[in-house]
């Protein structure tokens, strides 16, 4: 939905990857961002639910049909973490992750945070050369957002995001096992003091078995 600086956000978080590691990218949509990993010589496929984007796996990132340990690292961009409903969703998605991640294996999502989307609040943001538009609107721990394509066929896309607060993060990591490494403000790009950017979690699957 917004311009994602795909090149730049993988330089930026390459060093959390080990070399000739097995990634997934999930919530891939068109698979933008995995390029990069391939082309630095890293092993990835994509997964979506959306077959038209034609991933290497159509499947829910809350239900991933991986085995035990089958990755290296994990990545979601574009804030598709938000997309989940609730506190509740959001610790099956990161136990999900974790099962399929390696021991000290990573999970590199971005979100969009509380400020950020207070302060797109009632604003209209224009992407991709103003071919995209979108409206927001925050209201009790949602963004509503409202999508305008203009193309050849003009349409408009409901989205509705669930703004999970640090702490909220914070607990369904704990809860699957996962350490916070580091936090990634604005892809590592430089962002101006008046700006709220987009933050990246790396989350690190913890070597030791979480308590029963």
């Amino acid at each position: 939905m917004a311009n994602v600086p795909y090149r730049d956000w993988f330089f930026s978080i390459e060093k959390f990857i080990p070399s000739g590691a097995k990634c997934a990218e999930l919530f891939a949509g068109p698979g933008n961002f995995s390029g990069y990993v391939r082309t630095s010589g890293r092993k990835i496929i994509t997964l979506d639910k959306e077959v038209s984007f034609c991933p290497d796996v159509c499947a829910d990132a809350v239900a991933l049909p991986f085995e035990k340990e089958s990755f290296h690292a994990l990545f979601a961009t574009n804030a598709s973490v938000n997309y989940l409903k609730d506190i509740f969703v959001l610790s099956r998605h990161f136990k999900e992750c974790a099962r399929c991640l390696q021991k000290e294996g990573v999970y590199i999502f971005d979100v969009c945070p509380l400020e950020r989307a207070h302060a797109l609040s009632g604003r209209t943001q224009v992407a991709l050369e103003g071919k995209v538009k979108i409206m927001h609107r925050y209201e009790s721990a949602y963004l509503y957002s409202l999508v305008t394509l203009e193309s050849n066929l003009h349409r408009t896309e409901k989205h509705i995001q669930r703004i999970f607060t640090p702490a909220e993060i914070l607990s369904a990591a704990k809860e699957a096992n996962f350490l916070i490494e580091e936090e990634l403000l604005n892809y590592g790009l430089y962002h101006k003091n008046n700006t709220t950017p987009i933050v990246a979690y790396v989350l690190r699957k913890n070597a030791k078995e979480a308590p029963k």
